[in-house]
């Protein structure tokens, strides 16, 4: 499984400092990622970026996506790592999004109505209260190797 990093998002291994977690002021997690044919294999992230733990997220938020081909689909979802162990809701914003042709889809389409105002961190089954920092936005492939394909992310968000 390999780990692929959005333009917005730290690969931590290239910083050999401690880097310290900062808030942001309510606004948007823009990300285009392209990738050539046989990059992506399945279970492989695209860590998009990352949002406060206290921002709600905005239902207007898209995710935009080349055609995967057949049986190839996405999970965009939540990860936050603390005291060494990692929580992972890998479909907490988008489940199994059919991706074998071209779209659009909602980046909340997973969240039910009810639970569209609630913050970043209580769309986490793994947490009681709020673990503070910052929250990484993690996709997921299922299926087969796509073809070369470019996915955009505008995930749009404001602060507690």
């Amino acid at each position: 499984m390999a780990d692929f990093f959005g333009s917005t998002a730290r690969d931590p291994s290239l910083f050999t400092a401690q880097v310290k977690d900062v808030q942001n002021l309510a606004g948007r997690l823009n990300s285009i990622s392209g990738f050539a044919e046989e990059d992506l294999a399945e279970d492989d992230r695209i860590i998009i970026g990352q949002v406060p733990s206290n921002a709600v997220l905005n239902s207007l938020g898209q995710v935009f996506f080349d055609a995967f081909g057949a049986l190839v689909t996405l999970d965009l979802g939540l990860e936050k790592t603390v005291g060494g162990v990692t929580t992972t809701e890998a479909a907490a914003l988008v489940s199994a999004e059919d991706v074998s042709s071209a779209g659009t889809v909602n980046a909340m389409k997973a969240v039910v109505i009810e639970n569209k105002s609630l913050p970043v961190w209580d769309h986490m089954t793994g947490f009681t209260e709020d673990p503070g920092g910052m929250i990484n936005v993690v996709a997921t492939l299922a299926g087969a190797n796509p073809a070369a394909v470019t996915l955009a992310w505008e995930i749009l968000f404001a602060e507690r």
